[in-house]
């Protein structure tokens, strides 16, 4: 409670005395202590001075408060008040506000507290009761002090001050405190250092104002005061779209007032504008956005957290990014068969490096360039090689085959990459970061001519047809799989067309192992596929093999390592070039699966009982057999099997199947009686026109050992009583 605070002596200044002190004189009471004598009464109690924002006051400003008290008082050394801040989570913080001799008069006290980096934010400046540290008292007319007169005060929870404006008093202000850390700046400190260079066959072009995969970007925070970094916390930063922010993670800096946050780029990353980095949302506690992470920023030594509150920018200039995967290299990585001369079908392969794994999809080319003086420069045109081998690594590898009109004496060249936009370069198909849908950075240098690098077609053929593939072509219907009996036909594929031709002195039917045949694994087992009769004059050779009752393979069939061979034969293209034929493993095709094994029958039981209990049939009753494969049937028609009752054969007839089960049912007849028991004779399953198959079609295999007389399934069908 508060006594009201008169400004000027009065009737109204004396009605709140009077009601003062009698609230007084109950406090004492209520409190236990001794009431003194008289007393001296506060006729106000304001704050002196105001913040420098006219909101808060700051670190380093000064809060004064000042009482008018009715008479002249003493106060002691060391005594003063306690003010209190409420934060925002409604925790009070009290701070101790001392006596300030040389701004006091006799009447008017002056408490003051310097505001502490620290202190929280809080709306308003309250005072609690009492004076802190001893008491103020009157003083005597000799001015001594009178411990007889106590001045006494109550809380105030909302101090304001009153401003004077020509002389006369304005409305009261409240004011609050605000220690906490504030961000004073925010900079990028580092610069890209990473230069890309692209050379022509005149020019080059030094692209060094982006950093690249793996630099980090340096960001400095600097705060008003020294703060601490409590657990995991990050800046918003902007890299090309406004909606794709990276986290800039707090690297180093706590306690002191400037926090280094850095940002490593990945790939992908790319921006042509330049950086930026988000503002700070707000001061309160909750409104920070700008900040991640989950950690906090707080007052060296405290608590109190920064008030999260700065101002970011957008496209910070020569702070661009660019991630993206980008060429260090691009170099010949072949050499000719012989020499120095690569001769009509040799391969001339370029290889780009790049600084990370790249992705292809498409056929992507680059330009070579054959540049012979002899020919009209019309007829110079550039020449594709085209992608050949690398992705998901960061070497790319492109191929040229050597034509029978190129010619480049001084050695071949690579024109320059510049880009889609460019003539030149490379194109068609994408090249991707690894795993991404970003695309890569595809500037390159030129390669100049390569004098180990010549080329003359003209000189002839002296490349050897390479087999290029294996595949099995040949169609096993729509459950993808070949039963016995069908025919499985596999394709060797060649960079060329090939002839076969005999060796000197052999023939295909000289002997069983002479002839071109593949090897091929079906299941565990390789066999040997041969050759159709009509080898040779195009780029292919094909292979036929009849599936044996038996043969399995659930995964598909398999290729083995170097499977193709030419026993008695030889294979070559047009020039005389012999094939090379190494080829590696191709693993099971799971569309070519094999399945010429019959279900085979396991076993066979009497599964029903008697229905009136006991051990005997009776005219009527059904009797059920049921028996078991080794694999899961398909039953069509109606099958039937024969049993033995009483010596007389038996037509049970099926009745069901499910998975590799089958079941058959007799009914009995009154003429039907069997004292020893039902029994089975081999083999008795006729398949009455219909079938009994596995899911690839294979007839099953009705063999099964006989079942001898059941005596648990005796037959009487001549009712109890009959005639």
């Amino acid at each position: 409670m508060t006594v009201r605070t008169i400004t000027r002596p009065g009737p109204a200044w004396l009605a709140a005395a009077a009601l003062a002190a009698a609230l007084l004189a109950l406090f004492m009471l209520t409190a236990g202590q001794t009431q003194a004598d008289s007393h001296i009464s506060t006729d106000s109690t304001r704050l002196w001075g105001n913040p420098q924002n006219e909101q808060f006051f700051s670190p380093g400003e000064t809060i004064r408060v000042r009482f008018q008290l009715s008479d002249p008082a003493h106060v002691p050394e060391g005594v003063g008040i306690s003010l209190e801040f409420t934060d925002g989570d409604g925790t009070v913080h009290q701070r101790f506000a001392a006596h300030n001799r040389d701004d006091s008069t006799d009447e008017r006290p002056v408490f003051e507290y310097d505001v502490a980096n620290g202190d929280p934010k809080a709306a308003k400046i309250a005072i609690t009761n009492g004076f802190r540290n001893g008491s103020v008292v009157g003083r005597n007319s000799d001015n001594t002090p009178n411990e007889d007169v106590i001045v006494h005060f109550y809380g105030d929870s909302n101090l304001q001050t009153w401003e004077q404006e020509n002389g006369e008093m304005t409305d009261p202000a409240s004011y609050g405190v605000d220690g906490r850390p504030k961000v004073q700046g925010l900079a990028i400190t580092s610069r890209p250092s990473v230069s890309q260079v692209v050379k022509s066959h005149n020019y080059s072009w030094t692209l060094d104002d982006s950093y690249r995969m793996g630099e980090k970007v340096y960001m400095v925070m600097t705060f008003d005061q020294p703060v601490d970094v409590e657990g995991s916390v990050c800046i918003s930063m902007r890299i090309g779209e406004s909606d794709t922010w990276r986290g800039a993670w707090y690297e180093s800096g706590t306690g002191t007032s400037a926090l280094v946050f850095t940002y490593t780029v990945q790939t992908g990353d790319y921006d042509d504008n330049g950086i930026g980095l988000d503002s700070g949302g707000g001061s309160d506690r909750d409104s920070r956005y700008g900040f991640c992470g989950g950690g906090k920023i707080v007052s060296t030594g405290t608590d109190t957290e920064t008030s999260y509150s700065y101002n970011g920018f957008r496209n910070k200039e020569g702070q661009n990014v660019d991630g993206r995967p980008y060429i260090t290299s691009s170099k010949i990585t072949s050499s000719p068969v012989s020499g120095e001369t690569y001769w009509t079908g040799e391969k001339v392969l370029f290889t780009l490096g790049y600084t990370a794994p790249v992705d292809v999809s498409g056929e992507p080319t680059i330009d070579a360039y054959l540049d012979y003086d002899a020919r009209p420069l019309g007829v110079q045109p550039n020449r594709k090689a085209t992608y050949e081998s690398g992705s998901g690594t960061d070497q790319l590898v492109f191929a040229y085959r050597v034509q029978e009109d190129d010619k480049d004496l001084d050695g071949v060249a690579l024109n320059v990459g510049l880009g889609e936009d460019a003539d030149f370069g490379l194109k068609g198909g994408q090249v991707y970061a690894a795993g991404t849908t970003t695309e890569a950075n595809n500037l390159f240098s030129h390669i100049a001519d390569d004098g180990d690098h010549k080329i003359d077609g003209s000189l002839g053929d002296r490349t050897p047809p390479e087999l290029t593939g294996l595949t099995i072509t040949s169609d096993p219907g729509s459950d993808r799989t070949y039963k016995a009996g069908d025919t499985i036909m596999a394709t060797a594929q060649f960079s060329e067309d090939v002839t076969v031709e005999p060796d000197e002195g052999a023939k295909i039917e000289n002997s069983d192992e002479d002839g071109v045949h593949l090897t091929v694994g079906i299941g565990d087992t390789p066999v040997v596929f041969d050759a159709r009769s009509d080898l040779g004059g195009n780029d292919q050779i094909v292979f036929e093999y009849n599936v044996r009752e038996g043969e399995s393979d659930e995964d598909g069939i398999s290729f083995k390592m170097n499977p193709l061979t030419a026993l008695g034969f030889t294979i070559r293209d047009e020039d005389g070039n012999d094939a090379v034929l190494t080829y590696g493993a191709v693993s099971g095709n799971s569309q070519h699966k094999v399945d010429a094994v019959a279900p085979t029958f396991g076993s066979l039981r009497i599964t029903s009982r008697p229905d009136g209990g006991g051990d005997t049939y009776e005219n009527g009753d059904t009797i059920r057999i049921g028996g078991s494969f080794d694999e899961d049937i398909t039953v069509t028609g109606s099958p039937q099997l024969t049993i033995n009752v009483g010596g007389s054969d038996r037509t049970a007839e099926y009745q069901t199947s499910e998975g590799n089960l089958i079941l058959f049912r007799y009914t009995v007849q009154e003429e039907d009686s069997d004292t020893d028991g039902v029994s089975v004779d081999a083999g008795t399953i006729n398949l009455n026109g219909g079938s009994i198959t596995d899911a690839a079609g294979n007839p099953a295999s009705l063999v099964y050992a006989s079942v001898d007389d059941q005596s648990g399934h005796k037959v009487e069908g001549t009712p109890t009583g009959g005639l």
